[in-house]
Order: structure tokens, then sequence, then C-alpha cells
């Protein structure tokens, strides 16, 4: 079970992440049959020193990291998450963070790996719900499953984030995949710079899909393959204010390939 972590910032077992300003961190490979660290308060920074944090182990719902109070002030970085055993049976999410009213603002998410392998229900590396004025940068994340997947996906109100620099590859089988989605158009002013994406799926592959209004997409290296429906370089719908430059698009499906549409 959880614990809470009190004084001492050395860390050696899964828990919560509770105490403000501490900086905790890692001493080994750690691993919980649900859910790894939750935090519960603000300015919480957390360094994995490049050591495994495996989560899910028993299959399930379950998360590596969960900041669902929308506490401020997060960082996480040199953390390798991974979904235990490639055996999760349900959703295997490797950082979530949500805050749908007031919002989490000033995370930092820094050079972590993501792998996220076999979930059986629609699921995503990175959640962004409510995350605002954040920095994502050099991230690699890789997914591979049945069902849709979403390397990070920003929602309800994800505002004025910076995501730089990551690394997302993804197979998805029997079904679709994105490798960013901003699903609402309340999720505005958010910057997509530098990114890598590699997405192969059964269906439709997605490197970035748009749904919200003034945005900037710069200097993104994109490559789709989908067998047997659409594949989108960048999917912008309906919206405004968008700024596209410089990106590097091939869709190589075997289905309509639309490297902006």
């Amino acid at each position: 079970g959880a614990f809470v972590v009190t004084n001492d910032p050395t860390i050696s077992a899964c828990g919560e992440l509770g105490v403000n300003t501490e900086t905790y961190v890692l001493n080994q490979a750690v691993a919980d049959v649900s859910t790894c660290f939750v935090i519960v308060n603000n300015s919480v920074n957390l360094d994995c020193r490049g050591y495994n944090v495996s989560f899910g182990t028993a299959g399930g719902a379950s998360y590596g990291i969960l900041n669902n109070g929308g506490y401020d002030n997060l960082t996480v970085r040199n953390c390798a998450l991974r979904s235990g055993n490639g055996a999760a049976t349900g959703e295997g999410i490797a950082i979530h963070i949500a805050d749908s009213a007031a919002g989490s603002h000033n995370n930092t998410i820094n050079n972590n790996t993501m792998i996220i392998n076999n979930p059986t229900a629609s699921n995503y590396a990175l959640g962004l719900y409510g995350v605002v004025n954040s920095n994502i940068t050099n991230n690699n994340i890789t997914l591979n499953g049945t069902s849709t997947l979403y390397g990070i996906i920003a929602n309800v109100g994800a505002q004025n984030n910076t995501i730089r620099n990551n690394t997302i590859a993804m197979q998805a089988t029997g079904s679709t995949a994105w490798g960013i989605r901003l699903v609402t158009t309340e999720d505005n002013f958010n910057t997509m710079i530098n990114n890598s994406f590699r997405i192969n799926a059964s269906n439709t592959a997605n490197g970035i899909r748009v749904d919200s209004f003034n945005n900037s997409m710069i200097n993104n290296s994109i490559v789709t393959n989908g067998t047997t429906s659409a594949n989108y370089g960048i999917l912008v719908l309906s919206v405004s204010g968008n700024y596209l430059e410089g990106n590097h698009i091939r869709t190589d499906g075997t289905g309509a390939n639309y490297p902006i549409f």
C-alpha cells in the first residue's frame, strides 16, 4: 500500500510524495501492482536518476505518476516509466496530471522514458488535463497496443504549454494512434516544436491532431503509416489561429495520405 514520504528525500519504494518544495531522489528501481507515485502537494520534485518505475504489474487501470489533485509546480525528471511486464489489462498511464477547474500550473516533465505495452483499453502515456504554463521536454515515449493509443493527450483547458524535443513511437495493432492530440476547443496557445513522431497503426495513423485555437506546430518531424484508413501528418479541424512552420512530414499509409489537413 501507499505511504506518505515525509522528511527523507531519498526514496526506495512507491508511495505518496507530499512535502512542499522537496526534491525526492530515487535510489533503486521500484514497482507497484497498481499506481506507483501519487502527488499530494504543490511544488514536489521527483528525480528518478534513470531508475525503472514499473506500475500496473497486476494489470488493470494504473499510473506511474498520478497528480489528480491539480497540484502545481510538479517536476518529474529522469524516470524510466514502464507499464508492468507488458501485461496491462486496462489503462496503463505513465504520467497523469489533472485539474479541470483551477488548472495545474507550471509543471516540468523532462528527460523521462515512458513505455506502455499491451493495454487493452484506450490508453495514453502522458495526460495533461487542465494543465497550464507547463514544459514537456526531451521525453521518449513508446506505446504498443491493440486499442486506440495517444502519446500525449491535452484536454479540458490545457493552455500555454510547450511540448518540445520529444520522441514518440507508436504501434497500434487493429486500432488508431495519435502522437499528440489536443481534444477540445479550450486547449489553446500550446506550442509543439522539434518533436519526432513515428506512428504505425492498422487503422488511422496521426502525428498531431488539433481541435482548438492559436496553437503553434514548428519544426516537427512526422512519419505516419496506417494500413486500412487515412493517414494524417497534422490534422487541424474547424478552428482558426493555428500556426505551422517548417514541419517535415511523410505519410506512407496504404489508404489516403494527408501530410496536412
